[in-house]
């Protein structure tokens, strides 16, 4: 027999009207549905060259067709009854509206949404394992790995509920079989809670039914799919893949533009790079007119906000924005973690923020773990996506519930938390190279000329516990005076590691804000870095861009023949023809280099953009009472063909 069943609970666990997915959506229910539904339906993309097609529309059907819409009345009234005996008048109020809506309504409203280019809801119907079970049957079910997967089906199946006056859905799916062989499949499921069955008075039933074979709860399959969601879904795609059909839906036709708006916040990235294309209604969005899609719902979100996330979407717009205005942009590799795109603009009006989506391009977050807090980095906003691969699957591993952020305490396996968090740890990093050699602040530091030694040789280059004290700027300022020693009492700005007073950095232990101990040893000398060899420049050497030297800092290593130390970094790896200046008022004068007995302008040297580097010069003349910066020009080695 079809129709809808709940089992019976055999007098086991009872559950009430609430229930912590669907609630945890109630908030923003429109903003849930859609993030959820598209990000699931990226994760089931069948034809990578194709773009996953979704479209959003608020349709109506004829009651009297199916029996899906009606039959699930008594349940809705038994259900109502345990609320009253619970003494539940919010609960028993729904019901009441629910039935009330059943009765008067001729037609139903329903929200109708598609996806294809998909794989559709693979997997046995009658096992707990794949796509159509995780989602259908499951309850905080994962399979991202099956073939097919819409994802992690665990909460955010059942943000679709929240839309439905009847806590009902229902799921069609066309499936490949072969070589142009199809299978369709038809179910309803409906969550309200424990109640009495309409068959059996003696019986209580679990809070969860569903719509097809009565028996062993089977699908509806081939044939036996109603005729209404074949016609619905054929007048959009006869491509595999999913319907999800919301009945008695809350969703109104003034809701277009908020999902507009939602689609564009979240997924913006995916549309852009051609891997999402999605319809609201008759408006079609693509990677050709996405950029026009932004500006007209940025325009607009000040008067529609009706049941979306509006601080989220507002996040989303400033990352939109960086993307499509970068200054800088470009990939990375982090070992043992995976390749991630980055984009980034530079700007005072910016707060320092950096947004991190996964593989699906869906913004997560903009306040990401140990990717909060910027130290002398100038105001920026940085959006980064974790491309496919490890580093996707990582993340995913790590978000909540509401795909809103990132939590290691969702590990649950000790060892496992500690892999992932060094992996992360590892993507974070590189994260802040780049916002080092791109945004890095140009810190002045001034002291003795005769101190300098003494004090840099206190200073680790590759220490990274004393990064958030004292940090490198581009420029190092150099004058004569007097070096004096912190005293022990001296408290240390955790900002610019000099003390209030404007002196240097004290010997003994690093108390971030606290005291400087003069009871702890010298910090040993620079590790970390890369150490590497110039030459003299050829006159054979074209040259290409120039770069500023990032992170620059000097320690002269001996003041009778001038020797000194550079440490920095390149914002690229290449050849280039290094330079060192001194910064005037007005102007900068080169700094010329001893090699070899002979003087030279630049020197060529090789840098690898991901190795910090160290390099011994010998300067002409005493560098004393001078700003020095230096400059990376590109080799350009000239076609000998």
């Amino acid at each position: 027999m079809i129709g809808w069943s709940f089992p019976p609970n055999n007098d086991g666990t009872t559950s009430g009207f609430n229930d912590g997915a669907i609630d945890t959506f109630a908030g923003n229910r429109l903003s849930s549905v859609v993030r959820e539904i598209i990000q699931n339906s990226l994760d089931a993309r069948k034809n990578k060259e194709e773009p996953v097609r979704l479209c959003f529309k608020l349709d109506e059907i004829k009651k009297g067709i199916f029996d899906g819409f009606h039959g699930i009345e008594p349940h809705l009234k038994n259900s109502r009854k345990m609320a009253k005996e619970q003494n539940l008048n919010h609960v028993v109020e729904y019901y009441e509206r629910a039935l009330k809506s059943l009765k008067k309504r001729t037609n139903v409203p329903v929200l109708s949404i598609h996806d294809f280019n998909t794989s559709g809801l693979t997997g046995p119907v009658d096992k707990p394992v794949g796509a159509w079970s995780a989602l259908v049957k499951g309850a905080g079910i994962t399979q991202k790995n099956s073939p097919g997967s819409l994802g992690s089906f665990g909460h955010g199946s059942k943000a679709p509920f929240s839309f439905s006056q009847i806590r009902s859905v229902f799921y069609y799916t066309k499936i490949a079989k072969g070589k142009n062989k199809f299978e369709e499949r038809f179910q309803g499921k409906s969550i309200l809670q424990t109640h009495e069955s309409p068959v059996d008075k003696n019986s209580l039933t679990q809070a969860t039914g569903f719509f097809g074979y009565q028996e062993k709860l089977k699908p509806l399959l081939n044939e036996e799919v109603p005729k209404w969601a074949k016609d619905l879904r054929n007048q959009v795609t006869e491509d595999t893949g999913t319907s999800i059909f919301v009945p008695f839906t809350e969703f109104r036709e003034d809701l277009y533009p908020e999902t507009r708006i939602t689609v564009i916040a979240n997924f913006y990235y995916a549309i852009k790079t051609g891997a999402l294309e999605v319809t609201v209604n008759n408006d079609l969005i693509t990677e050709e007119n996405v950029d026009d899609w932004f500006h007209d719902c940025r325009d607009i979100l000040v008067n529609e906000q009706d049941e979306i996330d509006v601080q989220h979407v507002e996040n989303c717009f400033q990352s939109i924005a960086t993307i499509i205005e970068a200054g800088f942009k470009g990939r990375q590799v982090v070992p043992g973690f995976g390749e991630f795109e980055w984009y980034l603009r530079i700007n005072d009006d910016l707060e320092k923020r950096v947004g991190i989506a996964r593989s699906s391009g869906m913004l997560i977050t903009r306040k990401a773990p140990m990717l909060e807090v910027f130290r002398n980095i100038k105001s920026f906003d940085m959006f980064v996506c974790v491309r496919e691969g490890s580093g996707s699957e990582f993340l995913k591993r790590l978000e909540n519930p509401t795909h809103d952020n990132f939590e290691f305490d969702r590990i649950q396996i000790p060892d496992e938390k500690r892999a992932i968090k060094s992996k992360y740890n590892s993507f974070q990093k590189r994260v802040r190279e780049v916002l080092n050699n791109y945004a890095s602040v140009d810190i002045e530091e001034e002291e003795s000329v005769d101190s300098l030694g003494k004090l840099f040789s206190m200073v680790s280059d590759g220490d990274q516990n004393l990064s958030d004290h004292f940090e490198r700027g581009t420029v190092l300022l150099i004058r004569d005076g007097q070096y004096k020693k912190s005293s022990p009492s001296t408290q240390i700005d955790g900002n610019s590691g000099l003390t209030n007073q404007g002196q240097a950095l004290g010997e003994g232990k690093r108390g971030g804000t606290g005291n400087v101990s003069n009871t702890g040893g010298t910090i040993e000398s620079p590790s970390g870095t890369k150490e590497i060899i110039a030459q003299k420049s050829s006159a054979d050497d074209s040259k290409g861009e120039t770069y500023k030297a990032q992170n620059l800092r000097v320690r002269h290593s001996s003041s009778s023949d001038n020797r000194a130390d550079l440490f920095f970094n390149s914002p690229v790896s290449g050849t280039f023809h290094l330079r060192v200046s001194r910064v005037g008022e007005h102007a900068a004068e080169k700094v010329k280099f001893k090699v070899g007995g002979e003087q030279v302008n630049e020197l060529l040297v090789n840098l690898d953009q991901s190795e910090r580097a160290s390099l011994k010069v010998q300067f002409t003349e005493k560098v004393n009472h001078l700003a020095i910066e230096a400059s990376l020009t590109e080799v350009e080695k000239i076609d000998e063909a």
